[in-house]
């Protein structure tokens, strides 16, 4: 039985706050092992209405080699450890049955170039599709993008305006109300002078 091979790859990508994340992957390339009942890990067309693979198809045959990519990502508060990132791929790649994984049922086809190929194709579109790992990005990124578009929106505001919403926030004055008779009373020819 061929050894268990692991290819790591360290990266990083910068998220929507333009804050760093490193990455540690891991692609792991195993043999399957036969299950204690017997069972091997086999490739071939199921029978509708049984659920049994049709094992005299031309297309059955069992798989030689399993390579799986495990991500583990760091938060950039806390402190880059490459070997714990390490041991946390290893583990997400061995046992997480979400991964990226390739299911190979002919010898020599999961090469290391193959591997490593896949490697850096899983990384790459993990750097391009964060919310893939990390629960919540989209959603923590639309928060941050409309909080950033109406910070721009009150910075881009003139003297006055800025002056009616300081009023209507820290003083609690009814701008909704002073609208409305603002409008009531140019409708009545009325004019607010300034006091002194």
């Amino acid at each position: 039985m061929k050894q268990d091979v692991a290819e790591y790859l360290i990266d990083s990508f910068v998220d929507f706050k333009g804050e760093e994340h490193k990455i540690v992957a891991c692609a792991l390339s195993q043999s399957p092992e036969e299950s204690e009942d017997g069972c091997k890990l086999a490739v071939g067309w199921v029978n509708e209405m049984d659920e049994f693979v049709c094992v005299d198809d031309p297309d059955y045959a069992e798989v030689c080699r399993v390579v799986s990519v495990g991500i583990s990502v760091c938060h950039p508060t806390d402190t880059f450890d490459k070997e714990r990132g390490k041991a946390n791929a290893y583990n997400k790649a061995l046992h997480d049955p979400k991964c990226p994984t390739i299911y190979t049922r002919d010898r020599g086809v999961a090469s290391k170039t193959l591997v490593k190929a896949f490697l850096k194709q899983e990384v790459n579109f993990l750097k391009e599709n964060p919310e893939r790992i990390i629960k919540g990005y989209n959603q923590m990124k639309a928060r941050f993008d409309k909080k950033q578009a109406l910070k721009a929106k009150v910075e881009g505001l003139s003297d006055n305006e800025k002056l009616v919403v300081k009023l209507a926030m820290k003083e609690g004055v009814d701008v909704v109300g002073c609208v409305k008779l603002v409008e009531e009373a140019k409708a009545a020819g009325i004019e607010i002078n300034e006091q002194d």
